[in-house]
């Protein structure tokens, strides 16, 4: 492959891991403040402390605590977490997790403070 085909080829290439993330981004539902959530996956371990909630609540509950940036419900619980930027969700079934798109982290790259996208 030549210099001149890579350079003909990178933006393609960028356009559709953008295509993907966008997806990634998308595949998430959105619930109260903004928080993304979705069932049948979980962030395991990472837990900061955990509370009786309904599912509904658990995001709220998240953002009321200043070191939760993600959370995860099972069976009357809300698990409020804090989990590092490069891990993914885990399949679960049953578990409802969920995370704060803009909370508590710096992203370098924007240069404000924001989470990734799931």
């Amino acid at each position: 492959m030549t210099s001149r085909t890579v350079l003909l080829c990178l933006p393609l290439l960028l356009t559709v891991l953008s295509c993907l993330v966008e997806a990634a981004w998308e595949d998430w539902n959105t619930g109260y403040g903004g928080v993304k959530w979705l069932l049948n996956c979980d962030f395991p371990g990472y837990d900061i402390g955990n509370r009786p909630s309904s599912g509904q609540d658990c995001g709220r509950i998240c953002m009321e605590n200043p070191n939760c940036n993600h959370f995860s419900h099972f069976n009357g619980i809300c698990y409020m977490k804090t989990v590092p930027i490069a891990v993914p969700r885990t399949p679960a079934n049953g578990v409802m997790c969920g995370f704060l798109p803009c909370h508590h982290l710096y992203d370098p790259l924007s240069g404000h403070y924001c989470y990734n996208k799931g």
